[in-house]
């Protein structure tokens, strides 16, 4: 073989190996070496953002648009389940009682949506201790999904729901409170100066949520106002008798002579509590402790959080009249660490001595009657919130233990709001706060615990801008009569859960309730007397994709379609793959992927998919995109070599999503590039890009040049090679 022959060919195509990888040439040995400009080939689609941080939200808009003027304006319907629901179910069977049943929801139609929600369940610790409440297994209780209406049945109560995505996402425990929502579709929807949008108060059946799928804009110039609608306070618990002092500390006890009635929570209310004791101090859940006998105040209910981080003592403010004296007395004091989550801890319990409260301990005996003992209710518990499994309500505050029917029962805990949209902006508000703990009427017993914060979740692909998000605890209870003696105020409950898209533009609040005051002239030095402020929310940026990435189904037709520029394929020249995926509707599709099956020996250089998240495997180029709205999705363009010694390169589309498609035929789609001049050499090294300069090829090559030929010559040694008229051929 002759080098001049060789060096002939390469001036020839120098212009297009400056297009393409020299890799494709005879410089096998080259690559290996890793002469000339070589390096790792860089990753598909690199300047591509995060998939998670794309989302675009469109519903069926079947319910029009839509304007709210008047205040207090409810817009969902509700029912409750009757039977439990099993994963794969593909009808649900509501309630026979009136107004809870089918009836609760119509009219309702095909194609229209309901979130299905269990609200409580879960097992929890019953020892009688601190640990009395902690979640060992929060079973179904906040799992939730959205999903479509095939057909109705009032006479038998049963709902049939969409099939295509395999029925029900999860599985419902039909005695654990499982709501049944009518959720409005709407184009675009008004709240205007003055309108709210609220729901019914949570009332153990229904209620406490409002739920919203906007396909378009939602004007937000009023409210959507869920606060006190999540779970109920701790009722009062009144008590007539004498009781002995400086007698137990009960987490949980069946005697209603021992304490307060706890807050609700996920475990459940007063049905649930009693199973373990329906009285006493311990946290059940997010829900706030009672306070434990005599006269300590209520506990306040959790919002959202870090479970693991909780410890029943809330927050001890160094901010209040007489806390840096009086707080390191305190037996829950820990001086590296004075903020635990969760809602506050409830006051001390009833004492007769008018003494300095920032010099004598609580317990101390010389307080007098129950000697000012720790017993407050402990606050509640956060609760895992997570936009794509589990949401719940605010934990309601604990009562505060009675004396002579004079004590205060605990705040409700905040609801719950769900807003999926394209847009949310605005200069109204979302508010899901808490309800403030009772007060106590006497200086004999203890004040109600605040609610926990609720939760909000918005979940828009454009703009979120303008208005207020707000998920506060409430205050707890005070003391309000200024008497000797001095009893329990209750504690703050713990701010809320909040979650917006990455595009948010609003600044979201979840503060804390602070704890109660006692008016007492023997506690002018403390007025907190043992009651602590609850702990600030979560806030975070996870409500991403359709659904704030909640199960949900819906019916779309997805098509695709697959075409080749420039249609025949030329030696090693690189060439285009277009892939056209289109939503055709009825409703929103998403986390849909896409499959390209690859012709045997071709290489993909680079991916063009805005919106697209792209991963090559050995033989397929798999894309993915979170939200499909009706229309075409931006066009995944694949730039490939061809296969070395193939005349022919077949491909093959696929696109697939978790939703109802009811034509499957335009799902996939074939395509055959031809190519009838291959180039026979392959190339030795692999795994490596590289780039050839661009200059004008000169009558004297370069030494590197030279030496690239040479060890590529020396690659090719067991092919038989001759030259002819200034082409290679094999």
């Amino acid at each position: 073989m002759q080098r001049t022959t060789v060096v002939q060919y390469m001036q020839i195509k120098s212009q297009k190996f400056t297009r393409n990888c020299l890799s494709a040439c005879l410089g096998g040995l080259l690559l290996t070496l890793g002469l000339a400009s070589c390096g790792p080939m860089e990753p598909l689609s690199p300047s591509l953002p995060p998939i998670d941080s794309l989302h675009q939200a469109e519903g069926t808009g079947t319910d029009g648009d839509f304007t709210v003027s008047a205040a207090g304006t409810i817009v969902n319907r509700y029912a409750v389940l009757a039977a439990s629901a099993r994963q794969g179910d593909k009808t649900i069977s509501l309630s026979t009682v009136a107004g809870q049943g089918v009836d609760a929801l119509l009219p309702l139609a095909a194609d229209d949506l309901l979130l299905i929600i269990q609200m409580q369940g879960a097992d929890i610790d019953t020892s009688n201790a601190v640990s009395y409440g902690s979640v060992i297994d929060l079973r179904s209780a906040g799992r939730y999904e959205f999903i479509g209406v095939t057909a109705v049945d009032q006479a038998s109560g049963q709902i049939s729901v969409y099939t295509g995505c395999g029925g029900l996402k999860n599985s419902y425990e039909a005695s654990s409170h499982v709501q049944v929502i009518r959720v409005p579709q709407y184009k675009n929807l008004t709240i205007s100066a003055g309108g709210s949008v609220v729901a019914p108060a949570w009332n153990g059946q229904t209620g406490g949520i409002v739920a919203l799928q906007v396909r378009d804009a939602v004007t937000l110039d009023g409210s959507i106002d869920v606060t006190g609608l999540g779970f109920r306070g701790g009722q009062k618990n009144p008590n007539l008798k004498q009781r002995l002092a400086g007698v137990g500390s009960y987490y949980r006890a069946p005697n209603s002579m021992d304490g307060g009635n706890r807050g609700e929570s996920i475990v459940g209310y007063t049905t649930e509590y009693a199973l373990s004791g329906a009285f006493g101090r311990g946290a059940a859940a997010n829900g706030g402790g009672g306070g434990n006998r005599i006269g300590a105040g209520g506990g306040g209910g959790g919002g959202g959080g870090d479970p693991m981080q909780w410890h029943g003592q809330g927050v001890m403010s160094l901010s209040v009249v007489g806390a840096a004296q009086a707080w390191p007395l305190d037996p829950g004091y820990d001086a590296n660490r004075t903020m635990f989550v969760g809602g506050g801890r409830g006051g001390y319990s009833y004492s007769s001595a008018t003494l300095d409260p920032t010099m004598i301990a609580p317990g101390d005996l010389t307080w007098g009657d129950d000697f000012r003992r720790e017993r407050g209710g402990l606050g509640g518990r956060p609760v895992p919130n997570d936009p794509t499994s589990r949401l719940f309500l605010g934990g309601g505050g604990g009562g505060g233990d009675d004396y002579q029917n004079t004590s205060g029962a605990g705040g409700r805990g905040g609801g719950l709001v769900f807003i999926d949209a394209r847009s949310v902006a605005g200069a109204g508000k979302i508010i899901a706060n808490g309800t403030s703990g009772q007060p106590a009427t006497t200086t004999g017993s203890g004040a109600g615990g605040g609610g926990g914060g609720g939760t909000v979740v918005v979940a828009t692909s454009t703009t979120l801008d303008g208005i207020t998000i707000n998920a506060h605890g409430a205050d707890g209870g005070s003391q309000t009569v200024a008497t000797a003696g001095a009893a329990g105020p209750g504690g703050g409950g713990g701010g809320g859960y909040i979650t917006t898209a990455q595009s948010a533009s609003v600044v979201p609040l979840a503060n804390p309730g602070l704890g109660g005051t006692t008016a007492s002239s023997d506690m002018t030095l403390f007025p907190r007397n043992g009651a602590t402020d609850g702990a600030p929310g979560q806030i975070i940026q996870a409500a991403l994709g359709p659904y704030a990435g909640a199960p949900y189904c819906s019916i779309a037709d997805l098509a695709i379609a697959l075409s080749a520029t420039p249609p025949q394929a030329h030696e090693i020249d690189p060439f285009r793959l277009d892939i056209a995926v289109q939503n055709l509707g009825p409703g929103l599709s998403g986390n849909a992927q896409v499959a390209l099956d690859l012709a045997p020996g071709v290489t993909v250089q680079s991916t063009d998919a805005t919106n697209w998240s792209c991963r090559q495997t050995t033989k397929q180029l798999i894309c993915k995109i979170t939200s499909l709205p009706i229309g075409a999705a931006p066009v995944i363009a694949v730039n490939v070599t061809p296969a070395p010694g193939q005349t022919s390169m077949p491909f093959s589309a696929t696109v697939s999503a978790p939703t109802t498609d009811l034509q499957l035929e335009n799902n996939t789609a074939s395509l055959t590039v031809d190519n009838p001049s291959p180039l026979v050499a392959r190339p030795a090294g692999g795994g490596f890009a590289c780039t050839v300069a661009g200059a004008a090829p000169s009558a004297e090559p370069s030494r590197l040049w030279l030496l690239g030929l040479t060890l590529g010559t020396l690659g090719l040694s067991r092919r038989r090679v001759r030259a002819v008229g200034g082409r290679i051929y094999g």
